[in-house]
């Protein structure tokens, strides 16, 4: 009975291994990366908000790129968003809409394609009438 104990005891240890390993926070930037955490509203109802890993140098559209569904045309000033999308959530501009760029609560005077990110920034999308 003593080794079906000790084989239980480890195979309970190996299991408590896994379960830490595998609920470790995947938002933790390793080397070489940054967080950002990107907010997207239409007007004011709030659609959704996360979190976000890029590599250091990237920019906010690189960022965007990466991590959400984006429906987007390149023109010369850099990419105009048309549509977000994330985790089931779709945000889509409709006549006379743009997505104001706002960086830390203030509104932005660089586009998303010249923008870099920054460590611990966040970038506020609202989608907006002109």
């Amino acid at each position: 009975m003593s080794r079906i104990k000790k084989v239980l005891s480890v195979v309970l240890l190996f299991i408590s291994m896994f379960l830490v390993v595998g609920c470790q926070d995947d938002k933790t930037p390793k080397e070489g990366e940054i967080s950002a955490i990107v907010a997207v509203y239409d007007g004011d109802e709030f659609k959704f908000q996360d979190t976000f890993i890029i590599e250091n140098g990237s920019t906010v559209f690189e960022l965007l790129d990466y991590h959400l569904d984006l429906v987007y045309t390149d023109s010369e000033w850099g990419a105009n968003i048309t549509e977000m999308a994330y985790n089931g959530v779709v945000v889509t501009l409709g006549n006379q809409e743009y997505f104001a760029f706002y960086i830390n609560e203030e509104y932005a005077v660089t586009g998303v394609s010249s923008t870099d990110v920054i460590d611990g920034n966040t970038y506020k999308f609202v989608v907006t009438g002109w």
